[in-house]
């Protein structure tokens, strides 16, 4: 790949095309004095200096997965601590959809933060009065 054009070869583009040269001849141009500069290469340096002088910046440069703020926060171990330590406590799932984050993370809260085993949340029957009765005749 080759390396970046200098501040002066730069600079003589931006003034040529200035002047109203064309690309290809400013290209022709620079190759007369001296300096091998192909068309596109033109065309890039005077697009960047166009953009620079019509405001544009270039956006910021956005953090990859593995770089982005823990989900273990302070605020969110304590509500996790809330949800967990009350008698018929939420499953992981959720608690991680309230919280926004995942069920490994919610996991990983109970287990490392608060020093409690993460239990699996077990569907029962639910039975109603009647049911109760009618099972209790049957013993």
């Amino acid at each position: 790949m080759p390396g970046k054009t200098s501040f002066e070869t730069s600079s003589l583009v931006i003034a040529l095309r200035d002047q109203g040269f064309t690309y290809p001849k400013i290209s022709e141009s620079l190759a007369s004095q001296g300096v091998s500069l192909s068309r596109r290469t033109v065309l890039k340096i005077c697009r960047e200096k166009e953009k620079e002088r019509n405001g544009w910046t270039k956006p910021a440069k956005r953090l990859p997965p593995q770089n982005l703020p823990s989900a273990c926060t302070q605020d969110n171990v304590n509500k996790v601590k809330k949800a967990v330590v009350k008698k018929n406590p939420d499953s992981l799932q959720k608690i991680a959809k309230k919280l926004q984050v995942s069920i490994r993370s919610v996991g990983r809260m109970i287990h490392q933060n608060l020093g409690l085993e993460v239990r699996k949340k077990r569907k029962l029957h639910h039975l109603t009065e009647a049911q109760k009765k009618q099972r209790s005749l049957l013993d």
